[in-house]
């Protein structure tokens, strides 16, 4: 309901739901001649070793892998689900799909670093690492660690490559954000492009927020206007 009280306020049009196919993703939007659909999810904090164990009132080490963990599944959850829709017709080949996760039910979500949880789970960007040397004490080299795959306490290994690979050409972009629907204020929503997408989404197609692109193997973003 926030996503879509956003979406309204950045002048998109809706289509009603007496006027698409039932059963359908959450939201349809209807852009030019075509339509963009969106499936929303809000997962929560898992269960078993990979949950989120996290205390906000407590504090303590951010379990950072097992957040990018709750998004990774999100997301593959929701692209298992694109199958089914095409696989019924409601959602065409040349449909543009979005994925949008709500992280606020994730403990810690909402403290994430500069590059998000969602671009983490589908860009192989780990933390930010510093390098120094011993002898000077130095700063030589800082940059966001390669990691191609988060490792479950099972041993098995979840790939962050989601975005870079070709089977996920029919994700066109995720959007990301953790609204509050007591107070019902919005933070600018992240939209995160799909560099392989086979229908992407045009750079500025939303009105404010931020979209992050991957530019030369580089995540670049920029903030959009913060009026419609």
């Amino acid at each position: 309901m926030s996503l879509a009280s956003e979406l309204l306020d950045q002048e998109f049009e809706l289509v009603p739901m007496q006027h698409r196919p039932s059963g359908g993703p959450d939201i349809c939007i209807a852009f030019w001649d075509d339509r963009v659909w969106i499936e929303a999810i809000a997962p929560g904090p898992g269960t078993g070793d990979d949950a989120v164990d996290f205390s906000e009132e407590e504090g303590g080490f951010v379990p950072e892998p097992n957040i990018v963990l709750r998004y990774q599944g999100a997301i593959k959850d929701k692209h298992e689900k694109l199958g089914q829709y095409r696989r019924n017709g409601i959602v065409s080949d040349g449909e543009r799909f979005i994925i949008a996760i709500c992280g606020r039910r994730i403990p810690a979500a909402a403290w994430e670093d500069d590059i998000p949880y969602a671009a983490q789970a589908v860009f192989p960007f780990g933390p930010y690492t510093v390098r120094i040397d011993t002898v000077t004490k130095e700063v030589v080299d800082q940059r966001y660690a390669y990691r191609p795959f988060i490792e479950k306490i099972s041993g098995s290994e979840v790939p962050t490559t989601s975005f870079l690979d070709p089977e996920f050409s029919d994700v066109a972009a995720l959007i990301s954000g953790n609204p509050d629907p007591i107070e019902m204020t919005n933070p600018p929503l992240t939209l995160i492009h799909n560099p392989k997408a086979g229908n992407p989404m045009p750079m500025g197609w939303l009105k404010r927020g931020i979209e992050y692109w991957l530019e030369e193997n580089t995540l670049r973003h920029r903030n959009l206007s913060e009026s419609v």
